[in-house]
């Protein structure tokens, strides 16, 4: 089963696989509580590079978010007149990203 943009998910378990356009079949979760989804990532562009689908379906589907960035790339510099302000200049570009 697909949604309208022809994002499908799929989980591996023991009696096969699940298929479904729908996060809640996929992961489910206890349904008394709010979900909370916490993605942790090395540096500000994996979390949309390597999760980006991810992220846009769980915002679709109203899951609480957060990103946690465990560096602020201030060793990532282009060239010396950026070195002081890179990891502020990350920061804006990670928000708007996100």
């Amino acid at each position: 089963m697909s949604d309208q943009n022809g994002f499908q998910l799929v989980r591996r378990q023991a009696g096969g696989l699940i298929r479904s356009a729908n996060l809640g079949d996929i992961f489910p979760a206890e349904k008394e509580r709010p979900e909370l989804w916490l993605f942790l990532v090395p540096h500000d562009d994996d979390a949309v590079i390597g999760c980006g689908l991810l992220l846009q379906k769980a915002a679709a589907e109203k899951k609480q978010i957060r990103v946690l960035i465990s560096s602020d790339g201030a060793m990532g510099y282009c060239d010396l007149k950026t070195k002081k302000d890179i990891a502020a200049i990350r920061v804006r570009e990670t928000r708007v990203s996100l």
